[in-house]
């Protein structure tokens, strides 16, 4: 079953999050990209991609220190929250 996630919120935080998100992917084809103004939608193919690729963005961000846990959340398999964008998993 095809599964989104919807990107949303600021620009720099939403491209922060789409790259991230673009860099956790292990193959290019994994997903397509609609861009709209700021915002993105990356149209995966099974839900378990999505939810790996929304888990590998958090441990880089994590990893890379700019997850702050005051401000920012993650819920494996349903969002991510970082400064002031948001991902979130949903059916397409």
């Amino acid at each position: 079953m095809k599964t989104q996630i919807y990107i949303s919120g600021q620009v720099g935080s939403t491209f922060t999050l789409y790259s991230k998100i673009n860099s956790s992917t292990k193959f290019a084809d994994d997903f397509e990209v609609k861009k709209h103004f700021n915002n993105y939608t990356l149209i995966f193919k099974t839900k378990k991609l999505a939810v790996d690729a929304l888990a590998g963005a958090y441990q880089r961000l994590r990893r890379d220190g700019e997850f702050n846990y005051t401000f920012d959340s993650y819920r494996r398999g349903e969002y991510l929250s970082y400064d002031a964008g948001k991902a979130e998993i949903s059916r397409y």
